[in-house]
């Protein structure tokens, strides 16, 4: 059953309105200067995800990690970060989930299941303790996840699969702008107020995709004691003349008829001094399907193309946007 009607243009949401299963990759490129410090990593992560079900008011989803590995780092902190996190991740390598009209996590549907991964994945850790006191401090910080439920779905719909699959704009009315959220910045030094500006544009798939673009608007008052407060530890810097700029814009491609992601690449920033302090993280993902998909539509266009002066046309190919139908629809003025 469909939740929305893309007939009308009060409906002109995303939303999921149809089974589906696809895998996605998802490559993370940072880019870190710090004092004299470069930190640059490219990680992929990939994953299985099926649409079970879908009703008027949630759909169940399952979501499988087929792979998390670092492809490329300078830094030998990040190689440990980055083993720690893979060890930790096991746990959520399953996933079975019921998710609202927005993408919103309901529910998690097999706790059990990572409650006893946990379990395992703790006597594997405990054991570095002695090497690694801050250890146990993790630990006790994952134990407190599972007897509070709600932290538990924060944890999770924090991850990157969520971050990136569902942003802010599922279940919303093209153009939008969100409701503020509450996030921690790149550098991990202090929280940031957020809210996005959402527009969509359509897509060239026989006008079954949809563009959408997302334009961050940071809502926080950096100046003055909030700087000093933010960077206090970076000793090198001037920071009462510091001006931060925080940036979050990125493209996604929705199949509208299903709301499956097809496509999404996503830019944070955060720059403290062009030189010395300063951080981008990039995030590229995309499903398995998307190059058949681009594929199938140029046939279909090239099927179509008119003939010109006797000559039908054979190269080159021009995807025009319906006027009357689709710029009502998305609010394209």
């Amino acid at each position: 059953m469909a939740w929305t009607n893309f007939n009308s243009p009060a409906k002109s949401v995303i939303t999921i309105r149809e089974p589906f299963i696809d895998k996605y990759t998802l490559i993370i490129i940072t880019d870190i200067m710090a004092g004299n410090l470069p930190i640059k990593s490219k990680t992929e992560m990939r994953w299985q995800v099926k649409i079970d079900s879908v009703n008027d008011a949630f759909a169940e989803m399952e979501i499988i990690t087929l792979d998390n590995q670092l492809l490329e780092s300078n830094n030998p902190m990040v190689k440990d970060i980055a083993g720690m996190s893979q060890a930790f991740s096991k746990m959520y390598n399953e996933l079975r989930v019921r998710i609202d009209t927005a993408g919103r996590l309901l529910q998690i549907l097999n706790i059990d299941q990572i409650l006893k991964k946990w379990g395992h994945i703790k006597a594997e850790i405990e054991a570095l303790q002695e090497a690694n006191p801050a250890i146990q401090h993790i630990i006790s910080l994952n134990d407190e996840l599972f007897v509070t439920p709600d932290k538990m779905k924060v944890a999770v719909e924090k991850n990157e699969f969520f971050m990136m699959f569902f942003h802010h704009f599922f279940g919303l009315q093209f153009p939008a702008t969100t409701t503020t959220y509450v996030k921690r910045s790149l550098l991990n030094t202090a929280d940031l107020k957020w809210r996005y500006n959402m527009r969509a544009t359509p897509g060239t798939n026989n006008n079954n995709d949809v563009n959408v673009h997302i334009e961050g608007l940071m809502d926080t008052n950096t100046g003055g004691g909030w700087v000093k407060e933010a960077y206090k530890h970076f000793s090198h810097l001037d920071l009462a003349n510091l001006k931060p700029v925080f940036e979050e814009n990125g493209t996604y491609r929705v199949d509208k008829n299903s709301g499956m992601l097809i496509s999404a690449e996503l830019v944070k920033k955060e720059i403290v001094h062009p030189q010395l302090l300063k951080a981008t993280i990039s995030y590229h993902m995309i499903a398995d399907s998307a190059p058949a998909r681009d594929s199938n539509q140029q046939v279909s266009q090239a099927s179509r193309q008119p003939e010109v002066s006797g000559v039908r046309q054979t190269s080159g190919f021009s995807f025009l946007m319906d006027d009357n139908k689709d710029k009502d629809l998305w609010g394209i003025k």
